[in-house]
C-alpha cells in the first residue's frame, strides 16, 4: 500500500511539472521577474483577436503610457477657462439687459436728491445784500415736493443745519406749504424756534396769519406771551387754548 501511495505521488508531480512547463514554454517572459508585460507581438496578436466593439471600447485606453495630470494640476487648467466664460457672460448680460423699474425709479430719487441739495449748497453761505426772493422761495419749495417720501427727511435735516439765519425764509416755505407731512412742518418749526429773536419773529407772525395751520396755536401762544403778537391776534390765542 505505501508503495502504490508512492507511486501515485510521483504521477502526480510528473503531471505538475509538465503542466508547468508547458505554460512557461508558452508564455516564457510571464515568469521572468524584469519583465512583467507581455510581448509587443503577442499584445498585438490579441489586439487582432477582438471583436470590433471591444476595438471601440479600447479608443477611450489610448495614452494610457503617458503620465496624467491628478488632481489639482488637471483642475487648474479648467477653472480658468469656466471663469472666463462667466464673465464673458455677464458682459453680455450687463451690455444688453435693461435697467429694471427699481434700478429706475432709485436713479431718479437720486437725480431728485441731488437738485434739492444743489439748492441747499447754493444757500448755505449769506450772501451780501441779496435775500432769497419770492421765486428762489418757490423754487425751494418745489424742489423739496419732487423728493419720494422716504427721502425727505434726510434732506430737510440737511438744509435746516446748513442754511443760515439770513436766508431763514427758504425754510419758512416749507414751513408754510400745507401739503408737507406733519413731521417736516413740526421739523421746522422746531428748528425755527430756536434761531434768534429777529429771525423767528417774522416767521411766527406769518404762521398766525392763517388759522388752520398746524402750528398756528403754538405760535400765537408764544406771540401772545411775549406781548409780540399783532393786534386781535392775541385775543384769538386766548381763546383756542381756553
Amino acid at each position: 500500500m505505501k508503495n502504490k501511495a508512492v507511486w501515485i505521488l510521483v504521477v502526480v508531480a510528473l503531471v505538475c511539472a509538465g503542466i508547468l512547463f508547458c505554460i512557461k514554454s508558452r508564455l516564457p517572459s510571464a515568469w521572468d521577474d524584469s519583465h512583467r508585460q507581455l510581448p509587443q507581438e503577442d499584445l498585438e496578436r490579441a489586439f487582432a483577436r477582438m471583436e470590433p466593439h471591444d476595438k471601440e471600447l479600447d479608443k477611450g485606453f489610448n495614452g494610457l503610457d503617458k503620465p496624467i495630470p491628478w488632481g489639482g494640476a488637471a483642475k487648474a487648467k479648467k477653472r480658468p477657462a469656466k471663469a472666463s466664460g462667466q464673465k464673458d457672460a455677464a458682459a453680455g448680460d450687463g451690455g444688453n439687459s435693461e435697467p429694471t423699474e427699481e434700478e429706475k425709479a432709485e436713479a431718479k430719487a437720486d437725480e431728485q436728491v441731488e437738485a434739492f441739495d444743489s439748492l441747499t449748497d447754493k444757500w448755505m453761505e449769506p450772501k451780501e445784500g441779496k435775500a432769497p426772493t419770492m421765486d428762489d422761495i418757490d423754487e425751494f419749495v418745489a424742489q423739496f415736493r419732487k423728493l419720494p417720501a422716504d427721502r425727505k427727511d434726510e434732506c430737510i435735516h440737511r438744509a435746516l443745519n446748513l442754511i443760515p439765519d439770513e436766508n431763514v425764509m427758504l425754510l419758512a416755505g416749507v414751513l408754510m406749504d400745507k401739503g408737507q407731512d406733519a413731521e417736516t412742518i413740526d421739523a421746522v418749526f422746531s428748528d425755527i424756534l430756536n434761531r434768534d429773536e429777529s429771525v423767528k419773529l417774522p416767521v411766527l407772525r406769518e404762521v398766525i396769519k392763517d388759522t388752520k395751520h398746524p402750528c398756528w396755536k403754538d405760535a400765537a401762544w408764544i406771540l401772545d406771551v411775549t406781548k409780540q403778537a399783532p393786534v386781535g391776534n392775541t385775543e384769538a390765542a386766548g381763546e383756542e387754548r381756553e
